[in-house]
């Protein structure tokens, strides 16, 4: 038997423009989301750990908060662009954002077991798209200072 390395996988990643004037008010209003999701926050003590995530309760931000719906649409133009070099058909169903929520992520180690890894740093303004197929986390936050991670998912419909 043999096991062959095949189907490479694209990752996009990008500078989004206009980032430093959205950062504050996405994390202003991640702040008030955390202070606000009892119901998230008693999810997140079971389920995350150390952090905070609206994964299971807020998760549709973009059609919630004006601020979220800017994000969004300036993810849709990257999304279009991945979506080209995936060579997605899309013109019978249009791809749309589903779901997007806010991840404070948790302190401590995750464990990744013995399939390979890739680690992408994470820097306030940048993108990375994928398909969601690839396993994938945010990993826990070691450090004091906070981090916030806005995480979304796309689909056709």
């Amino acid at each position: 038997m043999a096991v062959q390395l095949l189907f490479p996988t694209l990752v996009y990643q990008a500078r989004l423009p206009g980032w430093r004037r959205l950062n504050a008010p996405l994390l202003r209003e991640c702040r008030q989301l955390r202070a606000d999701d009892a119901a998230g926050r008693r999810w997140s003590q079971r389920n995350y750990p150390g952090g905070y995530t609206s994964y299971n309760s807020a998760h549709r931000m973009h059609r919630r908060s004006p601020t979220f719906a800017t994000l969004a649409r300036e993810l849709d133009r990257h999304v279009a662009k991945l979506a080209r070099a995936l060579q997605l058909d899309l013109t019978a169903r249009p791809l749309g954002m589903t779901d997007c929520l806010a991840s404070p992520p948790r302190g401590g180690a995750a464990g990744r077991g013995q399939r390979p890894w890739v680690t992408l740093r994470a820097r306030a303004g940048e993108l990375v798209l994928f398909e969601s197929w690839l396993r994938h986390e945010v990993a826990p936050h070691p450090l004091a200072a906070e981090r916030v991670s806005i995480s979304f998912n796309y689909s056709w419909f």
